[in-house]
């Protein structure tokens, strides 16, 4: 499961704290019969728990400067992880270009607007 900091508060019928997300939330989707759990927070990072490999990982936010639209940020997050499987990457590696990809998108204006190969690349 994707999901952000407000859907997942949705999600299992919960206010969820201003200063990120808790182990016994990421609990509840398990619960509901989801294995692998990503949480993005937006400026705080994301988190990501794998209840079959008891994993857990928090990824801070990747900062390149000063935020211009956030905007196509979690699309972008998504991308970065799903690049990072194809490659054969670990779960926290994963996390770590997934915040790579979001932290470079917020610097350009538009959802459309996403970083080059060769800015991800350097980045990295």
């Amino acid at each position: 499961v994707f999901i952000n900091h407000e859907e997942l508060g949705k999600a299992i019928d919960c206010v969820l704290p201003e200063d990120g997300v808790r182990r016994e939330h990421i609990d509840r989707l398990h619960e509901l019969g989801a294995d692998a759990v990503i949480v993005t927070c937006n400026e705080s990072g994301a988190v990501m728990s794998i209840r079959s490999q008891d994993f857990w990982h928090v990824q801070d936010a990747r900062r390149f400067g000063t935020p211009i639209d956030k905007t196509g940020a979690g699309d972008s997050f998504l991308s970065g992880c799903i690049a990072a499987i194809f490659d054969g990457k670990s779960p926290d590696e994963m996390l770590r270009w997934g915040a790579t990809c979001a932290g470079l998108k917020v610097l350009r204006e538009g959802g459309s607007n996403v970083p080059t190969l060769e800015a991800f690349k350097n980045a990295l």
